[in-house]
Parts: C-alpha cells; sequence; structure tokens
C-alpha cells in the first residue's frame, strides 16, 4: 500500500508538472506590443482624420469620407483597446494559475520527499522486488 501512494504521488506530481510547463507564460510581451503597437497607430490615425474634418469643415463629398474614416477608426481603436484588456486580465489569471501551480508542486515534492524517508525505514526486504 506504500508502495502505491510513492506511485501515485509520483504521477500527482509529474501531471502538475506538465500542467506547469503548458501553461507557463501566458500572453507573450510581443503579441502584447503588437497590440499596443497597433492602438497607438490607430490613434494617431484618428487624430489626423480630426484634424482633416477641422480642415475641411463642410467639404460635402471630401467631409463624408473622413467621417467614414473616423468612424471607422473609432471602432478600431475601440476594439483593440478592448482586445488588449482582455489580453491584460489573461495574462495576470494565467500568471495566477502558473504561481498556484508552482505552489502545489512545491507541496508535492515535500510530500514525496517524506514518502522517500519513510521508504527507506522499511525492512530491506519489502524493498525488493518480487
Amino acid at each position: 500500500m506504500k508502495h502505491f501512494k510513492i506511485v501515485m504521488a509520483l504521477l500527482v506530481a509529474l501531471c502538475f508538472s506538465l500542467s506547469l510547463f503548458g501553461c507557463g507564460g501566458g500572453v507573450s510581451e510581443e503579441e502584447h506590443g503588437k497590440v499596443v503597437q497597433e492602438l497607438n497607430q490607430v490613434k494617431a490615425e484618428l487624430k489626423e482624420a480630426k484634424a482633416k474634418i477641422e480642415e475641411l469643415s463642410g467639404g460635402g463629398k471630401a467631409s463624408a469620407l473622413i467621417e467614414d474614416k473616423l468612424r471607422e477608426a473609432q471602432q478600431k481603436a475601440g476594439d483593440l483597446a478592448a482586445k488588449l484588456k482582455n489580453i491584460t486580465t489573461e495574462n495576470s489569471e494565467l500568471k495566477e494559475k502558473t504561481a498556484q501551480l508552482n505552489a502545489m508542486l512545491e507541496d508535492l515534492k515535500a510530500k514525496l520527499k517524506e514518502f522517500q524517508e519513510k521508504a527507506k525505514s522499511l525492512p530491506a526486504d519489502l524493498l525488493q522486488k518480487r
């Protein structure tokens, strides 16, 4: 029965280790930076569009085109801001889960060490394979 507990503890530790490495990192800084750069670019385009509207105020057909571009830019800026918020939230959640898994792994390592120490105190004939 003690061997079963040791084997189970090793399996659980292995599963948590694999889970930890599978979740490691969250959203990459490269992806986060790319979204921030896109957002800044759209904001710059929005400022340009607003400046053109001020410049052409009342230009009829040109004004309508600029207003359409302005609406598109505002919508894209809103979408990118929401995407950035989602990525940031997801990254925070993944970091929390990684920390929890690390704590579980450390706990399992301690339990495994305890089991191994207890196994050393067993008579030698119980430790041999049959």
